[in-house]
């Protein structure tokens, strides 16, 4: 796949994962997005300068992923006719700030140039980390975390007991987990998607099981 194609298809994987956001709420569809990209990941790893292709795959997912999850930043612009100028720069420049962390991300991940299913776990890790600092750093802005999609759900109680950077990991492990779970490659390709499973599964039965409040 050349640059363009890896690039095009990552951004309609990012746009495609807003849909797992409130007000859509459709959570497959962002583990479905977070599979692809993951799999656009793999790829970039198998050419040259594998982290600079991953970073730049990385930056084209989160740009269009933010773009989508804040374009009612737009709408401040709106209040003040002296200042809608200034919109077209917030709704494009804030997209593409955020997106450096989805970059650093990948280029981490990619630094171990692990595939299959070590690399999945590798890339869940290390989004879920800048998924942190994201949420930390310069007073954080942790908007549209993966985890924020089950918020709809019983499995959105288990931030309850693991948080919601731990259901954030448990979102990106399923996507990620698919592309070497479909691939078949290693012998220990259903472990990570097992383990999504199994967290997911937890939080939903948590949340099914626990007593409303009084």
């Amino acid at each position: 796949m050349n640059r363009f194609a890896r690039l095009g298809a990552a951004a309609l994987a990012g746009g495609a994962a807003v849909f797992g956001m409130a007000p859509f709420n459709l959570w497959p569809v962002l583990v479905l997005a977070l599979a692809a990209f993951g799999w656009l990941i793999d790829e970039a790893l198998a050419g040259p300068k594998p982290l600079r292709r991953a970073a730049w795959t990385g930056w084209a997912f989160g740009f269009a992923y933010f773009a989508g999850g804040l374009y009612w930043v737009g709408e401040a612009f709106y209040v003040d006719p002296d200042t809608i100028w200034m919109m077209p720069f917030a709704v494009t420049l804030l997209p593409a700030g955020m997106a450096l962390y989805y970059a650093a991300a990948a280029a981490l991940a990619a630094s171990f140039r692990r595939r299959g299913a070590a690399g999945a776990l590798i890339l869940t890790a290390s989004f879920t980390a800048v998924e942190f600092v994201r949420g930390v750093l310069f007073t954080g802005f942790p908007w549209n975390l993966f985890g924020a999609s089950l918020i709809d759900t019983d499995m959105a109680e288990g931030a309850a007991l693991i948080g919601v950077y731990g259901l954030t990991f448990a979102v990106a492990l399923a996507g990620f987990a698919l592309p070497p779970l479909i691939a078949g490659r290693g012998a220990g390709r259903f472990a990570p998607f097992a383990a999504a499973v199994l967290l997911l599964g937890g939080a939903f039965a948590y949340g099914a099981l626990r007593p409303p409040p009084s």
